[in-house]
């Protein structure tokens, strides 16, 4: 349905003065069977057919069918001024309108057309002048009709500056995703990332962009078409079908992410080489591992990266802090030198003075101490140790004036005390390292 657009909606006479009370005629192309027109853009109220120009020659609106008309102007006496024949309306999603009157913020536009429209139809187009560039994802009022996002034709949010302040905008309404996308502008952003795609070889020695994102949260089946896309895994422990490598053919290539974990690549054949391992029917992705496959028509390659290592796959391995190699406690990290050093950089620390025999004392350090013990007593004494629950002895003496010791390790976060059998028994001498 479309609002006439032809030069006679004022109608004028074979001479050129207004003619009021004109007549147009709308007919069915190349009959004389009437075709009705309406007053209202949903087709509803039907005009009289002829529509009756006012006193100064003006009719009122017209909105058509997307159909050819035959349309007779005439004058109030019913003289013929005009035919036109096979007239082609344009379709009101293909109508390009001018928004005058902009306003709102750089991220959030109001945009007012003249004369102003009462409903969005899908294909609608707009042009209009940025007042400010954007500093993010924006949004598009049109008319009051609703606040809509702005984005690029492939889904893309807007990044700062993808509209530049003064240029000239052109968008399309999209009714099914209910979106206004940006079709050109007379400012262009100065990379190529704000299509949100990669360039790669279709695999016919010919560039071309790779959507950014297919989300996959159930099992699926590759097909040809899905060439030169990334598939992304947003549920755990779904089956990727690979289709037949002679029905992919030759240069057939594509991008798999493992987002969730455990995502199977799997091919109808154990034609599918991994990393440069042995063929295999299938392959486990862990969370966080990304690869592209390709096939020469017969095999498989998937070449993959950020496989998180472990003690039973290689891969790549996040390196442990000072504080995480101390702790001990890490099993998913690696340590490096520096690390090592930090775990192993003990000193010698006299702490006779602050420690007592048969009391509890905690190792705090997170990571294991040495400790060792000469407590004196006035006759014959043996030096023991109990470190979370376990019992250690140590050396034994028979007589007094000889000091029985003991030395032993200390697992971080655990409870050690020491204790001596003598009579009346001292901390003569105790050392710890750490």
């Amino acid at each position: 349905m479309t609002l006439l657009t032809f030069p006679y909606a004022t109608i004028f006479d074979t001479s050129g003065v207004l003619s009021p009370g004109a007549k147009a005629y709308f007919y069915q192309s190349g009959t004389t069977t009437p075709l009705d027109t309406y007053s209202d853009a949903d087709l509803q109220t039907a005009n009289t057919n002829p529509v009756i120009a006012d006193a100064a020659g003006a009719l009122g609106p017209i909105y058509l069918k997307a159909q050819q008309y035959k349309v007779v102007v005439k004058d109030a006496n019913d003289s013929t001024i005009k035919t036109i024949d096979n007239y082609s309306p344009i379709a009101t999603g293909e109508q390009i309108l001018w928004a005058g009157t902009v306003g709102g913020t750089a991220d959030a536009v109001l945009l007012t057309t003249d004369p102003l429209i009462n409903a969005l139809r899908d294909g609608t187009r707009f042009w209009w002048r940025a007042l400010s560039s954007n500093t993010g994802a924006m949004t598009v009022n049109v008319d009051g009709l609703g606040v809509k996002s702005l984005k690029w034709p492939n889904g893309a949010v807007l990044r700062a500056s993808d509209v530049a302040a003064d240029a000239i905008i052109e968008m399309v309404y999209d009714i099914t995703n209910d979106v206004y996308n940006i079709i050109s502008t007379t400012a262009p952003p100065l990379y190529a990332s704000n299509l949100n795609a990669d360039i790669v070889d279709d695999g016919s020695g010919n560039l071309t962009t790779m959507i950014a994102v297919v989300p996959h949260a159930v099992d699926f089946s590759f097909v040809a078409t899905d060439r030169v896309k990334r598939h992304r895994s947003s549920a755990a422990s779904k089956t990727w079908m690979l289709l037949a490598a002679a029905t992919a053919g030759n240069g057939w290539n594509t991008e798999v992410e493992d987002v969730s974990g455990g995502t199977v690549i799997a091919s109808p054949s154990t034609n599918l080489y991994v990393n440069g391992a042995a063929a295999a029917a299938s392959y486990t992705m862990v969370a966080g591992e990304f690869g592209s496959i390709t096939t020469n028509g017969t095999d498989y390659y998937l070449s993959t990266a950020n496989r998180h290592a472990s003690a039973s796959v290689s891969g790549v391995a996040e390196l442990a802090t000072n504080a995480e190699a101390q702790a001990g406690t890490d099993a998913s990290r690696t340590i490096t030198p520096a690390a090592l050093s930090a775990v192993m950089n003990i000193s010698t620390h006299d702490v006779a003075a602050s420690r007592a025999l048969a009391t509890n004392y905690t190792n705090s350090y997170g990571y294991p101490i040495f400790v060792s013990v000469t407590p004196s007593a006035s006759g014959a004494n043996t030096a023991t140790a109990i470190v979370d629950g376990v019992s250690i002895k140590g050396s034994s003496y028979g007589s007094s004036g000889a000091n029985a010791s003991i030395f032993f390790m200390v697992p971080a976060g655990k409870v050690y005390q020491v204790n001596d059998t003598g009579p009346s028994p001292t901390v003569s001498i105790w050392v710890e390292w750490y």
